[in-house]
């Protein structure tokens, strides 16, 4: 309901803006067009869900073919580390993303697209405060890899 005011109220002001050039109808779709590019490209609807158990992730692929909802599933117990990850292909969701992965023995999962390393490191550290067990896992993983190499 918000999103129909605000498309009125800005249908509204650039008809009022550029009158004569747009018009009324010029104006909403205008404010149509400007609507959805900003939709696309601000709303990721990115969402974590963290059990004992499992990691729920929910994100938007962008638009382009095959848009829409993705959820990914990762058992806890597959993970080896979470780490952030610059330009990882996402085969689920048909692009490359830099954001929060989950390694596993076989493999990476995207858990949260979108994400800067700033932001990647605030969520695992998040997920280590709430569940210390898992953190102690994945520090003993890498340091493990790093004995290993």
């Amino acid at each position: 309901m918000t999103a129909v005011i605000a498309l009125l109220v800005s249908a509204s002001m650039l008809s009022t803006l550029f009158g004569l050039l747009l018009g009324t109808l010029g104006g909403v779709l205008f404010s149509l067009l400007i609507f959805f590019m900003v939709t696309l490209v601000m709303d990721r609807g990115s969402r974590l869900r963290v059990t004992k158990l499992e990691f729920i992730s929910t994100f938007r692929r962008p638009a382009g073919r095959g848009a829409g909802p993705v959820t990914v599933v990762v058992n806890t117990a597959d993970v080896q580390w979470l780490e952030y990850k610059s330009d990882e292909w996402l085969g689920i969701a048909g692009v490359r993303a830099a954001g929060l992965y989950a390694v596993k023995k076989r493999g990476v999962e995207c858990l949260l697209p979108f994400l800067n390393p700033e932001q990647t490191a605030r969520v695992i550290g998040a997920i280590e405060a709430a569940f210390p067990g898992l953190g102690e896992m994945w520090r003993n993983n890498l340091q493990a890899r790093a004995v290993a190499r």
